[in-house]
């Protein structure tokens, strides 16, 4: 049995990839690393990657409801595309992020140093950011959401 090793910078292509390659003669299994790379990074990150983890882990275990009104429990989606982030970011570019629920079933994430804010909001679509930095305010509306995309705005946020 030979076996192919693919590496995907962006994790939402994973699921039509696993798909496309099952349909290929002669394949008789599709599987991926990442457990086994999660749990190790969470023994090598700094104490960002890690509080942000334990926050993600308990996020998704609310159900509907959990504020009392009409709240809804976390999309499935939103966590799998913050698990997929959380393996490829640096620990350094979580510096000031607090993840929160959303009522809608998303996740937010917020970021407040000094006078600079920014936010992402990850939605099973997409996402939604602002960034207010050195007195400018830029905001976007991503139709749709990848690890890269919150990558390349917490490093606009950093400056990087």
């Amino acid at each position: 049995m030979t076996q192919l090793l693919v590496t995907v910078d962006d994790a939402s292509a994973l699921s039509n990839l696993r798909i496309a390659i099952r349909q290929m003669k002669g394949v008789t299994r599709v599987s991926t690393l990442r457990k086994e790379r999660r749990q190790a990074a969470e023994q090598i990150e700094g104490k960002n990657h890690k509080a942000m983890v334990l926050r993600l882990n308990e996020l998704q275990s609310m159900t509907d409801g959990w504020d009392g009104n009409e709240s809804k429990a976390i999309s499935p989606l939103c966590v799998k595309a913050m698990e997929d982030f959380l393996e490829i970011v640096p620990d350094k570019l979580l510096k000031n992020w607090i993840l929160f629920p959303d009522a809608r079933g998303y996740l937010y994430l917020d970021y407040t140093s000094e006078s600079d804010v920014a936010g992402i909001t990850l939605m099973p679509e997409g996402l939604v950011y602002f960034i207010k930095k050195d007195g400018f305010t830029e905001k976007s509306n991503l139709s749709a959401l990848s690890s890269s995309k919150v990558m390349h705005i917490m490093e606009k946020v950093y400056g990087a």
